[in-house]
């Protein structure tokens, strides 16, 4: 998906009953190594799927190339980019619109790292086809005048609810 994921959950359909733990180590067993399974668990088989649990995710974007020297084309891009109250995203030909006070749950941090400046964004899954980080990062850095690339890396996810954000491992 061209997103690294620290904490990923998926939805499994068992035919058979299969101890959680059992059922945690046949699906490490099988993935690439360095992919670890960190648990497994059942839910009632008519809870809601994990798309519609999950509605918000934190991401770490890395701005690969650019260093604290960029910082005040960074620190613009964030104020224009505050100021927006839409963001067009073109992606395989398509156009689409999407409002960012409802795609960002809060205003986006530059952190300057060692490695390189990073975007902490948390971002709101508002329908079926959500704002990648990628898209905001690049009207961040619309103004910056180096070559760079980004890394994009999905921290964690979480369920929106009226008392706060529930990360998705808590969701019960």
């Amino acid at each position: 998906m061209g997103v690294a994921g620290a904490r990923e959950y998926v939805d499994l359909l068992l035919a058979d009953y299969v101890a959680p733990a059992e059922a945690a180590a046949a699906l490490s067993a099988a993935l690439p190594e360095g992919l670890p399974v960190n648990g497994a668990g059942y839910v009632a088989q008519q809870a809601p799927s994990l798309t519609v649990v999950i509605t918000a995710a934190a991401y770490r974007v890395e701005l690969v190339g650019l260093t604290p020297a960029d910082g005040p084309a960074l620190g613009q891009g964030l104020a224009r980019l505050a100021a927006m109250p839409t963001i067009s995203v073109e992606r395989r030909g398509t156009a689409r619109t999407y409002e960012l006070a409802t795609a960002l749950l809060r205003p986006l941090k530059l952190v300057q790292e060692p490695a390189a400046p990073t975007l902490e964004m948390w971002l709101r899954f508002a329908d079926q086809a959500p704002i990648r980080p990628d898209a905001i990062a690049s009207e961040v850095t619309a103004g910056v005048q180096r070559d760079h690339f980004v890394r994009v890396a999905r921290m964690e996810c979480y369920s929106e609810r009226p008392d706060g954000l529930v990360a998705a491992s808590e969701v019960g």
